[in-house]
């Protein structure tokens, strides 16, 4: 396992990213919607940073099964609270063929949402799915290579979540 991002910084980086988004939604409520389980520590560091009228609910999605993508979309949860004229801030750890923000966004959308913005811890370097050309977070923490990555809720199969920084696995499948 090798570092690339360690606690300080991802920390420091999520000040940064707070603050834009207080500023950007400036008064206006606005409702954070972690993509689980992926997000979710992503989302908790990031909500102690956020000062703005914010409500919190959360979607269950899936789309891998262990370390490759099924280029399904999956929602194992729904949120709690109808997104009919909210505005929502869908929170997700990790961007990489973009299906997943893509579909989601398509989703609350069509559910009546007034807004929906998207931040993600980490933006790969990678092609994105045909659905998802053009896509583009509205606030990114970092981006990296196509490097299979766990940490900050990033997972090896429901390993290593927990961990305080980002690090880079050579072989997902190694115990």
């Amino acid at each position: 396992m090798e570092i690339l991002i360690d606690t300080p910084k991802i920390q420091e980086r999520l000040a940064v990213l707070a603050t834009e988004i207080d500023q950007f939604y400036s008064g206006a409520s606005y409702t954070v919607m972690p993509l689980l389980n992926g997000a979710m520590f992503f989302a908790v560091d990031l909500m102690r940073h956020l000062h703005g009228d914010f409500l919190v609910d959360s979607l269950a999605v899936s789309s891998y099964a262990g370390e490759h993508s099924t280029g399904e979309i999956r929602l194992r949860g729904d949120s709690k609270m109808p997104v009919k004229d909210r505005n929502i801030l869908v929170v997700d750890g990790v961007l990489d063929t973009g299906l997943t923000l893509t579909t989601v966004r398509k989703m609350l959308l069509e559910r009546g949402a007034r807004t929906v913005r998207s931040a993600v811890l980490v933006s790969k370097q990678v092609k994105r799915h045909p659905m998802a050309v053009g896509y583009v977070p509205d606030w990114v923490g970092f981006s990296l290579p196509d490097y299979f990555i766990v940490g900050c809720g990033m997972d090896a199969d429901e390993r290593y979540r927990a961990l305080p920084f980002i690090a880079r696995i050579n072989d997902p499948d190694a115990q």
